[in-house]
């Protein structure tokens, strides 16, 4: 109140209501904000994951994807899927291209817990 930044209407103190956004819903507009930056051959790349991505996470919210889910996915890409791990680490690299974008677009907030340290054996 002394610096003259307080809000009397109490707006800015509330928190922000999260948008939600499906994993599916999210990867399809990082597609459509790629399509006009990316050549023919890798937009056909980020189509063929958007089926799987579709497929996998079906209705699932950005803000239900835990570390536990992507490892699941991974998973499912290899055994399920038989995608060459080649191909798998291509996947996620563009799943994680659009994590990115979507926490730059404030399209989804992720918060991560931290994690446990982990014991050295020897």
């Amino acid at each position: 109140m002394a610096s003259g930044n307080f809000d009397p209407s109490l707006t800015k103190y509330k928190p922000q209501k999260q948008e939600s956004l499906s994993v599916s819903d999210l990867f399809q507009r990082f597609v459509e904000y790629k399509r006009r930056k990316i050549e023919f051959s890798t937009l056909a790349k980020y189509l063929g994951l958007q089926k799987h991505v579709s497929l996998f996470f079906s209705n699932k919210t950005c803000v239900s994807v835990s570390e536990r889910v992507c490892e699941k996915f991974r998973y499912w890409l290899r055994e399920i899927q038989k995608l060459e791990p080649v191909t798998i680490r291509e996947r996620i690299v563009m799943m994680k291209a659009c994590w990115e974008w979507g926490k730059e677009k404030n399209k989804i907030k992720v918060s991560v817990p931290p994690k446990e340290p982990r014991e050295l054996s020897l």
